[in-house]
């Protein structure tokens, strides 16, 4: 098996109630990134984790719209992505925003 890292752009702590400085755009840029660098692997299923909702405390409804929007967004070549939740809790809320996304169209 091979394994290959990439450097993602990271977003910026994200402070609670605040944020402002551009905070969601760079959280969608993280999700092209891993789609680029995936495409650029050949890569046709990935798992992503839930990216800036931990540490850095970005809210978890709002990372997972944004990381859902992106993904079905970008041209890609991947044809599976699985959304990663860390903890149980964690566990639907994506799955809450893919269906929010696709009644949206």
């Amino acid at each position: 098996m091979s394994v290959s890292a990439a450097l993602l752009p990271t977003p910026a702590r994200y402070k609670r109630g605040g944020g402002g400085y551009g905070e969601a755009d760079v959280l969608a840029a993280c999700y092209r990134r891993i789609l680029e660098v995936s495409d650029g692997l050949s890569a046709r299923s990935i798992a992503v984790p839930a990216i800036a909702t931990g540490v850095y405390g970005f809210p978890m409804r709002a990372a997972a719209r944004i990381a859902v929007r992106t993904l079905l967004a970008t041209p890609t070549d991947v044809e599976t992505v699985r959304l990663v939740a860390f903890d149980g809790d964690a566990r639907d809320v994506p799955a809450s925003a893919l269906e929010l996304a696709l009644a949206d169209g």
